[in-house]
Parts: structure tokens; sequence; C-alpha cells
């Protein structure tokens, strides 16, 4: 059943994050986050800190004393420091679970938008927020729609966010993500296949699964840029030898892991879209660009 709107402010938000060598986009997020509403305070905030070198977690528990800080070992990644966070969200009295990124800057009235979305809605939704481009103002992070990609293979498109009212989506990138308890408990919590890529879209793909909707809410609710291709498998610039280990590394596409993904959510042809990846991406790395 619904929560009355006018209840929202007793609601128990526990918000998770994964940081890493951010301190100052890290704790300017943090600001943003604590400024944009007041259901949320610091004592609320779960953040695992991934072996930051930089200060990070000197600086949130300077400006932050009341955050609880969990020590990663430097391998965790997005997924295995969220999976972290969120056990200890799901340990904690929280009734809702808020996934961040902690390069989002919100916009304000980001969080009570989630929440009145969330609460209004009949079947207790997972609620997404997209976020823009703070110079182009395109989207860059949002939700998805499961499409039939070549000869049947799994495709997800991103979608702008909707002007007016939410609208169904298949899965979501996992910048800003709001889930109910009751329903990570259904569907498992994040999964620990899965490093850094793929983590957000399997857990949107078993919600609708379990018959649990997606919205995507109007509007961008924050500016974040795109991750840049520098350093990565798609950088022409780097060492051909490079990209390759960068191609299965923990931050592209270990071969576990996408085997792992597209056995669980791929239509028939899920072994050759699996494998023919890693054939394009070779041949390119090797003899084009």
């Amino acid at each position: 059943m619904a929560t009355a709107v006018n209840d929202i402010a007793k609601i128990n938000i526990a918000v998770i994050m994964t940081v890493f060598n951010r301190r100052d986009t890290t704790v300017a997020s943090l600001r943003r986050l604590l400024e944009s509403t007041s259901s949320i305070r610091e004592k609320d905030i779960i953040i695992v800190d991934d072996g930051s070198t930089d200060g990070t977690t000197e600086a949130i528990q300077a400006a932050f004393p009341e955050i609880q800080l969990i020590a990663g070992n430097g391998s965790l990644f997005w997924g295995g420091g969220m999976v972290i966070a969120e056990k200890a969200a799901l340990a904690s009295t929280a009734q809702y679970i808020l996934w961040m990124n902690d390069d989002a800057i919100l916009a304000p009235g980001a969080i009570d938008l989630l929440m009145a979305t969330a609460v209004r809605h009949p079947t207790e939704p997972i609620v997404v927020g997209a976020m823009a481009d703070p110079a182009s103002g395109k989207t860059t992070y949002s939700g998805y729609i499961k499409e039939s990609g070549l000869f049947g293979s799994l495709k997800l498109r991103m979608i702008d966010p909707p002007q007016n009212k939410p609208v169904l989506v298949d899965t979501f990138n996992g910048n800003l993500v709001l889930v109910s308890r009751d329903r990570a408990l259904e569907i498992g919590g994040l999964s620990t296949n899965f490093t850094h890529h793929y983590g957000d879209f399997d857990y949107g793909l078993r919600a609708r699964r379990h018959g649990i909707p997606c919205l995507l809410v109007p509007n961008h609710l924050g500016t974040t840029s795109r991750n840049p291709a520098t350093g990565t498998f798609r950088d022409p610039l780097s060492p051909r030898r490079a990209r390759l280990r960068n191609l299965l590394g923990p931050k592209g596409f270990p071969v576990k892991e996408r085997f792992a993904f597209f056995r669980r959510h791929g239509s028939y042809l899920w072994l050759p879209q699996w494998s023919g990846f890693y054939v394009y991406w070779s041949l390119r790395i090797l003899f084009g660009k």
C-alpha cells in the first residue's frame, strides 16, 4: 500500500555510495545532497571508500562527521562497493535505499521528487533519476528500454527522461536510484557477480522479472559528465597492449562477468553476442582505432 505523501518526511532513507580518489567532487556532491532535502541527514549516508589515496576519507570525516564510512581494499570498484553499502543499509532501519554516484550534482528537489513518485505509486516501484551533462545538457545516464537487436540479440537503448509524467523502463544506470527495503530484499540485492559494469543493468532486469516496475521520473534530476574514454580500451591514443589489458580488466568487461550477464539476460543468441564483442574489439584495437 502506498504511503501518504504528507508522511514522506517521516520515512527513513539510507543513501549508499562508493567513492575512490575524487575528494573534491565527492564532497561537493554530498553538500548538494544534504542541501537538497531535509529527508536525509549525515547519519543516513553510507559510503564505501575503496582505498582512496587523495584524502577522500579524511575530507568526508572532517566535513560530515556522522557519515558511516566503510574502508574498501582497493579492488571493490563500483559493484563490489555498492554490494557492501547495500548490505549495511539493509542492516539498518532504513525503509528506502537511495543509490547515488559521488559525481552527481543534484537539482533542487530531486530527492523529494523521487520519494513522492515512490510513495504515490501503488506497486512500490523502483524510481530512477536521469543525469545530464553540465555543459551540453544532454542525457548522460538514465533508464533503458529493452529492444531486439540484430538477429534478435539483446539491445538496451538509453532514453531521455520524459517531460510530464514517469515512464516505465526495463533497466537503468545506477547513478540515482531509489528502491524500497522490501523490494531490495525481494530482488535479492545487487549481484556479487559484477565488479564494475552490469551490476545496475542486472538489478533492473531482475526486478522486471519479479514484476517490479521501474519508473524514470520527468526531467533531469542533476548533472554528471560521462566517464571519459581516456586510459580505457576505447582510447585510441593508448598503447594497443594496454587497451587489450583494459578490455578484460575490472573497469572493462571481464570475460566471466560478461558471460554471466548475457547468459542470464540475453536471447537465444547470447553466446555469439558475448563472444562477438571480444572479437570485434580485439580486431579494432589491433588493426584499427
